[in-house]
This record gives C-alpha cells, structure tokens and sequence, in this order.
C-alpha cells in the first residue's frame, strides 16, 4: 500500500513499491559454519578416545561447577558413552520440560533408567552408548544439545575439559586477528567493563546502524520496538546486561505474583521482577568473548517481549504500558490531508518537489509547515527503528525496505523544511514566484541553497 492509504501516526507508512535489497547477507551462515567446524573436531576427538577418557562441554558463562552441559565417557576400546543430565542433576531454573526430554528422545538417547547413586547398569542421566566408529552421531547430538537446548549462540561460548584424556583438546576459537573490525560471529575479548563499553556501543551504532544515546554512565540507551532498552558491561564479571520497563504505575504487588512467576517461566533466560512501581526485565549475557550476534539475538527476542505488551496484558499486571508513543498525534491519529496529496504528488519519496508545489499543497502558515514537518520527521524514526528491529531479526530485505521508506520522508522533511525557510524569508508573499529568481540576489544576501543543507535536528 502507499504511504498515504489507511496512514496513521506514528505507525510508520509504507510508500508501496519493489525496491532491491541493499543489504548483502555478508553474516549468512557464519554461526552455522563455526558449529559445522565445531562439530567435526569433536567428533575427531571423539573417534580418538580410549578406555577411562573423559571429555566434559559446558557454556563458559557457569561461574560454578554444573550438570547443564554435555559428557562424553570411554567405557572400553569399543564402548563411548554419551550423556545429557536429567531432572536428577538440573537445578529449578534449569528444570526440563516434558517437551524437552521428549526431544533428547527423538534425538536418539535412552531416557533415564536408574537414580542418581543407584547400583546397577542403568543411568540417571540422557544416555547412548555407541561405536568410536560413529563418533560422528555423538558430536551431531552434542551440539544440538549444546545449541538449541541449552541456548549457546557460538561454539565460541562452550569451554571443554578432558581429565585424564590421552590427547589434547584442540576445539578453541579462532583467535581474533589484531583488528577490531566488525562482524556479527568474530568474537573478541573485552580487556576491561570499559573496553566492552566500547564494543558495545560500536556494535550498535556502526555495526547494528542504531540511533543510540549515551546515559550518565557512557552506556548505549536505544529505542526498540517502543521500548527504551538500556545495556551496559557488568562491572564484576564479562558480562553484558539488557532491560527494559515494560509496564509503569503498577502498584497492586498481589495481583501480579501469578502473572510474574508465568511470565519468568515462559521466557526462561529473561527475568522480570517488580522495581518500585515499574515492571522491569532484564537478560545478563557473558562476554568473554563477546560476540555480536549474542547481542543481537538478544535485541531480537526483547522485541518479540515487548510485542506482548498489549491491553491484555496491561489488565493482567495493573499499571500502564511503558512503551513509548508519539507526541505529534494528529486528529483521529490520521496523516494530515495535505501531507497525503504531497505524498501522492511524491510517491517515491525523491523529495524533488519544487517550493511552490509544497505551498501550494499545504500553504503558508509557518506553525502548519512546522507541523507536517515534524510529523514527516517521526515517521522517518519510526521506519528507522523498524528497519533496526528487521536487522536483529534477521530480515535484510525487510529492513532495506524499511530504510527505503526512512530515506523517502526523509526527503519529504527537506522539502517541506525548504518551503518554511523560504515563507520565513518572505512573510509577506501571497504568491511565490519562480525560485530559481532567488539566485539572482547579491550574494551577500541568503540565498535557496542557504536552505538545502537545514538540520534536520
């Protein structure tokens, strides 16, 4: 549809036309690959085990000694065990669900068939023993574990151990080369909260081409899906931490226990909790190394949060949504008739609208242009931020046409700032004349081209 059918402000307004996509998927399949890469130096290894070798997977995130993880166990010189904790190891946060032990099932292993300390051959844990000759089976398991159970984005981001092993492990990340440059999967290690402080706001802002701000600290705040998100490096720890408000004013603490503890359990890695009055959530990340994509997942997954904050879900917790709005809301939240017949005039958004076109289209009353101007200008952010979200979801042609859509009011803004500057020169006009007349003026007096380069700020 154009931008200017069925428009509504600030939703951002689709100008309707096929545009090629811009953005190359330069990142495509890189944590795919890593995983591939991943995957077959573990099966290697696997294949090399002798009798007693022990080789333990884990994120590297766990402070403390865990069972979330993965372990490989040489029972003889043809028997690997491969095992998967169950409930028996796994503390409440970490629990499985009987959708997730049915799909270590249909994975292949053996559910478990003992308790922990139990006599006996069975096991308390996921198991399956095979052949070293199908080391490969084994490490395909391990990292489907490892990357769609338990939620680790990068074999950069899983640390292995091997007690006892007759060889070396040899499944590191690539080290990073000495330049920084920019790369959704190149990981590199934070020297300190303030070098990940940079890298953040690196990764952001020319990586990720967010309009961000910078609080009182020098942390990134940018604006998501309507939600103002705030990150920043842990200071005890490589870690990076995300929130957002989600709802304000709640003030009935009872009536949101239910709510609360459903919502914490159905976003497992994001823990939402009661600040005051404001309904808060917040997700903490390792950083060591940090990788972008992580980043970006994030950012994905809290938008896809903030999409569920809805008049439902307002009347469920009390308070109001914290979401931001527009302050330019036009009557009946419509596009003003005069910025849709110039929309029409300019449905490809090149801006190349004469002065007297603009004027004669939505006349010459300064706070009238100054209106359209800042309406045109809250749905070019609008576009822009849809176009950030597109990027964290993985959409590059959904975000080139979202950017298309920024560009084109973009350049409706120029034009209708034109017109302003050129009313604000000339007062009294009741006619505008040929611009190029302008050109003509001494030169020290201001001229058209005095205007082309107004800050759009």
């Amino acid at each position: 549809m154009h931008r200017f059918e069925g428009a509504r402000v600030p939703d951002p307004i689709t100008r309707g036309f096929d545009m090629p996509t811009p953005f190359p998927s330069e990142y495509d399949g890189h944590v795919m690959a890593s995983w591939v890469d991943f995957r077959s130096a573990l099966a290697e290894l696997v294949a090399e085990m002798h009798e007693d070798d022990l080789l333990t997977l884990d994120p590297v995130w766990e402070t403390f000694p865990t069972d979330r993880g993965v372990q490989c166990f040489c029972w003889s010189e043809g028997t690997i065990r491969l095992e998967i904790p169950s409930n028996h190891y796994l503390t409440f946060e970490d629990k499985l669900t009987v959708d997730d032990e049915q799909w270590l099932v249909d994975a292949g292993l053996n559910p478990p068939s003992g308790r922990p300390g139990s006599a006996g051959d069975g096991s308390p844990a996921f198991w399956l023993d095979t052949a070293p000759r199908y080391a490969d089976r084994i490490a395909d398991i391990a990292v489907r574990v490892l990357r769609d159970l338990w939620g680790i984005p990068h074999p950069a981001f899983v640390k292995a151990n091997t007690p006892g092993s007759s060889r070396a492990l040899d499944l590191a990340a690539p080290a990073p080369t000495e330049s920084r440059g920019f790369g959704l999967t190149v990981p590199t290690q934070p020297e300190s909260p303030a070098d990940l402080r940079s890298l953040l706001i690196d990764t952001l802002s020319d990586g990720l081409d967010f309009h961000i701000d910078l609080d009182g600290d020098g942390d990134p705040v940018l604006r998501l899906n309507g939600g103002i998100v705030h990150i920043w490096p842990a200071d005890d720890e490589p870690a990076v931490q995300v929130l957002t408000t989600l709802l304000r004013g709640v003030t009935d603490r009872s009536r949101i226990v239910e709510p609360l503890s459903e919502f914490n359990r159905t976003h497992r890695y994001f823990h939402a909790e009661l600040v005051g009055e404001s309904l808060v959530v917040q997700h903490t990340f390792p950083a060591a190394p940090f990788v972008p994509q992580h980043l970006v997942d994030v950012l994905a997954t809290l938008s896809g949060i903030l999409d569920t904050v809805d008049d439902d879900f307002v009347a469920r917790f009390g308070g109001r949504s914290a979401r931001m709005t527009t302050d330019h809301e036009c009557e009946d939240d419509e596009l003003p008739e005069e910025l849709v017949h110039l929309a029409e005039l300019d449905p490809e958004g090149s801006g190349f609208l004469d002065i007297e076109t603009v004027l004669d289209v939505c006349g010459q009353n300064k706070a009238t242009l100054q209106r359209f101007i800042e309406i045109a200008h809250e749905q070019e952010r609008s576009w822009l931020d849809n176009a950030r979200t597109a990027i964290t979801q993985a959409e590059p042609d959904e975000a080139a046409s979202c950017r298309h859509e920024a560009d084109g009011w973009a350049n409706t803004t120029k034009a209708l700032q034109r017109a302003l500057a050129f009313v604000s020169r000339h007062p009294s006009t009741n006619r505008v004349g040929q611009p190029q007349l302008e050109l003509f003026s001494p030169p020290t007096d201001p001229t058209l081209f005095d205007e082309w380069e107004i800050d759009e700020e």
